[in-house]
């Protein structure tokens, strides 16, 4: 479905329908069910070279972090991407956005990409250690409490988003 939006927002995005007035991204938008802003990052996406937009469709690499180093060089980005290989970590939004401050300065390298990429493989190490730590001394009891707690607690945030009341009525 990314595909197919990224190729329909290649017209430029300036471009007015004089039967509707409205901007071609706005169409394209209410055709996908996105906002023209959303319509104008898939295509920024298509900027990306074909290894780190892979990474973007197979789900590794976040969509908002893809988008911000579709502004980086070609060899930027395969420099990055050379580092996710080597590191076995995709950036975070805040990562990406800092390698795009470097690149405009001048001053991303190599080594910053895998440095900065590197933080990233120690934090997730830190968090993954302690998650399974707090669950670890979970009883059955306490597992099946919480999972029926989260259900309950998604299902009221789904009535919530559509409006309906506890009752069923709008």
């Amino acid at each position: 479905m990314m595909q197919s939006k990224k190729k329909a927002g290649r017209k430029n995005c300036s471009q007015v329908d004089h039967n509707t007035g409205k901007r071609s991204i706005d169409v394209i938008g209410e055709l996908c069910g996105d906002s023209a802003k959303q319509v104008q990052r898939y295509i920024k996406i298509t900027e990306l070279i074909p290894a780190l937009l892979d990474k973007v469709d197979d789900g590794t690499m976040g969509f908002t972090p893809a988008v911000q180093l579709s502004y980086l060089k070609k060899k930027e980005q395969q420099e990055i991407m050379n580092a996710i290989d080597s590191t076995q970590c995709t950036p975070s939004l805040s990562q990406a956005i800092r390698m795009k401050k470097l690149s405009e300065s001048g001053k991303l390298t190599e080594a910053e990409i895998e440095g900065i990429l590197g933080e990233v493989k120690q934090k997730k190490t830190d968090r993954a250690v302690s998650y399974t730590h707090l669950r670890a001394h979970e009883t059955r009891h306490d597992l099946v409490c919480r999972l029926l707690l989260e259900k309950k607690k998604r299902k009221r945030k789904k009535r919530e988003r559509w409006g309906v009341m506890k009752d069923g009525r709008k």
